[in-house]
């Protein structure tokens, strides 16, 4: 009798185990997820399908950084690609939330040869009362520099934009909508990862700067360097003391060092305060790196007794230019000439192939759209509309098109030295400076 049951109780306690685990999978699975006593929802961690998902972007659930993580994997190979959620209707209590934020991280597939712009992604988010406009920043990934490279980066954005903004595309803000796009610019293609895309509704908010917020001063060292002072402007949005500290995350830095000047804060229900930090580029920095170069501070913000909430903030420092030299933008003195011995000890094969993508665009018709082609109505945050001259789709899609077509006759020119390349890229540049008299110098 007895070992009847025991057996049964074992069985019963087994069921109940497997019950557990079929619940938990289930809640797990289901998204949005609301996480942190409400303070942070999940929309996505790509760990089970891409059914939240539709658009045209060519996208995959890959393998992520850390053991059992998945993330999504949106190959930019077409100038302008987007992908919708479909599941921002479910997400409660919707206004609450302050802040969008994922992890990124984007890089060419090449591997970082060769600079230039590869890809920029932006994100509208709608809901009453609120919208984002841009997700910054619109990176560039170019050679040689480190802070936006094969790198993954916390990026958010808060959803109060000023009653100002005039919005980039059309866009009924009255209805929830979450929307990413990507365009690949100058560059050719580019490769974007994303994880962890959630909404927070987070008890201090970093100001933005039209509302004064982080911003930063640079001057001249006695010792000959130079050094960035940053203030960190934040505001309490509740109706209980919040208490904020800030740590720092020097994994970016190789050649600047950081440091805080504040560190912590106790702010007041509803009060504004700041914090301040600086990163300072030694004189013997200055010596040995290329114009442009830059590096990164990330100061993460913790709120106590909020968890879920942290916030990044990325603080770049440039090397300064003497007043009035023009930077190398792309290309530093010695690229060309190493790629060139680079591309003569090919095969004509392989000579080939590198350039088949230039040789292509020589039998091509490469002209720019007229501006404006079409005036659309834009709307501000304040329900009055603006109408904005832009181009269509279609002859977006052209001008950014010949962007890259552009580069890549450039560099086969610079390459060979083919006057064939070269002709072509005149006669694209001709075409536009006719269409685009007024565009400003660069």
């Amino acid at each position: 009798m007895l070992p009847a049951i025991r057996l049964t109780l074992v069985c019963l306690a087994v069921s109940l185990l497997v019950l557990f685990w079929v619940v938990v999978s289930a809640c797990a699975a289901e998204l949005p997820r609301v996480e942190s006593g409400g303070r942070v929802v999940i929309l996505d961690d790509f760990e089970q399908d891409l059914e939240a998902w539709e658009g045209d972007a060519e996208i995959e659930i890959a393998p992520g950084p850390g053991p059992g993580n998945h993330v999504l994997v949106w190959r930019c190979t077409d100038v302008s690609t987007t992908l919708r959620y479909k599941l921002t209707r479910r997400v409660p209590d919707l206004p609450r939330y302050t802040r969008f934020a994922l992890d990124i991280r984007a890089f060419s597939e090449d591997g970082l040869i060769g600079p230039g712009v590869a890809t920029s992604t932006s994100v509208l988010y709608g809901g009453v009362p609120w919208q984002i406009a841009d997700l910054p920043p619109s990176w560039g990934l170019y050679d040689r520099r480190p802070v936006f490279g094969d790198t993954w980066r916390s990026l958010s954005e808060w959803t109060d934009y000023p009653d100002w903004y005039v919005f980039f595309q059309p866009y009924d803000n009255t209805q929830p909508n979450l929307q990413l796009s990507s365009q690949v610019m100058f560059g050719t293609s580019g490769t974007v990862m994303i994880d962890n895309l959630r909404l927070i509704a987070a008890p201090v908010e970093v100001l933005g700067r039209e509302q004064g917020g982080v911003w930063g001063e640079g001057r001249w060292l006695s010792n000959g360097g130079y050094r960035y002072d940053y203030h960190l402007r934040l505001r309490n949005l509740t109706d209980q003391p919040q208490s904020v500290r800030a740590l720092l995350d020097r994994r970016l830095l190789r050649r600047f060092r950081a440091g805080m000047m504040q560190d912590s804060i106790t702010l007041k229900p509803r009060q504004r305060g700041a914090l301040a930090a600086y990163v300072e580029v030694p004189r013997e920095a200055l010596d040995q790196v290329r114009d442009l170069y830059h590096e990164e501070l990330l100061v993460t913000l913790e709120t106590e007794g909020a968890p879920g909430t942290e916030h990044v903030v990325p603080l770049l420092a440039t090397k300064p230019l003497p007043h009035r030299q023009h930077p190398f933008i792309l290309h530093p003195p010695d690229w060309w000439p190493a790629h060139r011995e680079r591309l003569a000890a090919l095969s004509a094969e392989e000579r080939a192939k590198e350039l088949a993508a230039a040789e292509d665009l020589l039998d091509q018709e490469l002209v720019f759209p007229s501006y404006p082609t079409v005036f659309t109505p834009r709307p501000r945050n304040d329900g009055t509309q603006y109408h904005r001259p832009s181009w269509s789709e279609a002859d977006y899609k052209t001008f950014m098109s010949n962007f890259a077509a552009l580069r890549k006759l450039g560099e086969a020119y610079q390459k060979t030295f083919d006057e064939r390349y070269a002709r072509q890229a005149v006669a694209m540049l001709e075409d536009f400076a006719r269409k685009y008299p007024s565009y400003p110098p660069r």
